[in-house]
């Protein structure tokens, strides 16, 4: 599995972040309730994207479903609504 690494890898970060908060009906929903950011590596198909998401903030997440990994935990989100929190570090799932 790929991860962004090298030049060009801040475009590519901004442009996975734009396709990931595009926000649809049927979308997973991430949500850091942390006091500090986050980096989680978003898994569509075979790409990769390493996001960022901030202290409190929240992003719409794959409508066609993806995996998502932060540090040895992972979530297998299959697209639907699902709400996915950062609570202390852990991801926490209501939906």
């Amino acid at each position: 599995m790929n991860k962004l690494v090298g030049r060009g890898g801040a475009a590519i970060v901004a442009s996975a972040l734009l396709l990931l908060s595009v926000a649809a009906a049927d979308a997973s929903t991430l949500v850091n309730r942390d006091d500090k950011a986050h980096s989680v590596e978003v898994y569509i198909g075979d790409d990769a994207k390493t996001v960022e998401i901030g202290a409190g903030e929240t992003l719409e997440l794959c409508p066609e479903g993806c995996f998502v990994v932060m540090g040895d935990q992972e979530v297998d989100l299959e697209g639907g609504d699902a709400v996915v929190e950062i609570v202390d570090g852990q991801f926490v799932i209501d939906g």
